[in-house]
């Protein structure tokens, strides 16, 4: 076993069970990118699929979860958690073509696991740098381990911040970037957002947050010029952006802003669910961005923003799909994929966008057409909160018990 680093109260635990070339990788929470975009031309994913037709495989997972598989190197990994507290963490591995599970670390969370029934431990998304796997729970633990399950380090953050939980679970997904994880920890106890180095699982930085629940997760707007890389950070206030190596507070635009779904970057433009739905826009030369625009009818609803060949998607708690110029903001289509709850962002690829409800459904929408539903299929005895995750070819998309692949046969 190798490992990284040990440090202040970074914790090695025992298991209980046994070049950074980014391709077509799905990294973190929505994609590489953090728009819910497939951009590959390679990809060609089926417009329709039941569980005969167009699905791979499907392997059961040992425990609940409503967090993101993500996709390096052609192996998906996906976080799961159980116990009567959510007090088991995993960590599991599977090839992609094949569906073979080829690890599974078990962990015992070191902070508070209970959560509503409905979420779990395993809320957050997991996020990669293409050589290490950081996986975050909602009881605060941050796992790093290499692409082969060799745990590099273990960090409880409730040792540092033993108050940090809220009422119902916390699942804002960790990002990783320019070598430092962004976690977002906000809540009505020790609420906070911390830069930990991803080599060694120091802290680097901490900025204190409105005690306050939320449960959106950070973004990061790549340096450019006299622009340092700069992390997005959003509460029911405000809207802040942060040096991602310091952690200093750069600038901040005071509004009414939603607690669940992510901001989204798309270039030098950052959409976030704030006033309806706002846009700011980033040059070299500054390091605040200006308004674009703001829009208070675009309303999100647990989705997050997604932005596809230059268009913005905007999904509503009615489950309404509106199209919109990303520039203006102005509406061009919209169209509804179903009167069930959705908590996972839909996907898009090609001319399709993917929407899974937490009913157990699946919509496939044309794009090119109005948003027009071309595929409905109900799935038997799951329930999808879990955002897709597409990668060579293939759609992966977790439920409450199962992983499934689906793509082309």
């Amino acid at each position: 076993m190798s490992i990284r680093s040990l440090t202040g109260h970074t914790l090695c635990f025992l298991f209980l069970a046994s070049g950074s070339i980014i391709g077509d990788d799905w990294r973190q929470f929505r994609g590489n990118s953090g728009t819910g975009s497939d951009s590959s031309p390679k990809t060609l994913l089926p417009n329709s699929f039941t569980e005969t037709t167009n699905l791979t495989w499907k392997v059961d997972l040992p425990a609940k979860g409503v967090s993101s598989p993500i996709v390096v190197k052609d192996r998906v990994f996906v976080t799961a958690s159980s116990g009567a507290i959510q007090d088991r963490i995993y960590v599991l591995c599977f090839d992609g073509p094949s569906g073979k599970q080829l690890w599974k670390r078990e962990y015992w969370a070191t902070g508070r696991g209970y959560c509503h029934p409905t979420s779990a431990n395993a809320a957050p998304t997991p996020a990669s740098d293409g050589e290490f796997i950081y996986a975050f729970y909602s009881s605060n633990d941050l796992v790093c381990l290499d692409l082969d399950g060799n745990l590099q380090w273990f960090r409880g953050l409730t040792f540092d911040y033993p108050k940090a939980a809220n009422d119902v679970g916390m699942s804002s997904s960790p990002i990783v970037s320019n070598g430092v994880i962004i976690c977002q920890v906000e809540n009505q106890g020790d609420s906070f957002v911390a830069g930990i180095e991803a080599a060694t699982g120091k802290s680097l930085w901490k900025v204190d947050r409105t005690r306050d629940s939320n449960w959106a997760s950070p973004a990061v707007v790549k340096a450019d010029g006299s622009r340092p890389a700069t992390v997005i950070l959003t509460d029911r206030a405000s809207v802040i952006g942060v040096n991602i190596l310091t952690g200093e507070q750069l600038w901040k635009f005071q509004g009414r802003a939603s607690s669940v779904p992510s901001t989204t970057v798309f270039g030098d433009i950052a959409v976030v669910s704030m006033d309806g739905t706002t846009a700011l826009r980033f040059s070299a030369d500054s390091k605040v961005p200006t308004q674009l625009w703001s829009n208070k009818s675009l309303l999100s609803g647990n989705a997050s923003p997604v932005v596809h060949n230059g268009d913005l998607y905007i999904m509503n708690s009615s489950g309404v799909v509106s199209c919109n110029d990303v520039q203006t903001g102005a509406k061009k289509w919209q169209a509804r994929t179903g009167r069930a709850k959705h908590w996972a962002t839909p996907v898009a690829s090609g001319n399709l966008m993917f929407a899974f409800d937490q009913g157990g459904s699946a919509r496939v929408l044309n794009l090119n057409d109005k948003g027009k539903t071309v595929h409905t299929y109900q799935f038997q005895d799951q329930s999808f909160l879990g955002t897709p995750a597409i990668s060579n070819g293939a759609l992966y998309i977790r439920s409450n018990s199962h992983l499934f692949r689906i793509s082309q046969q």
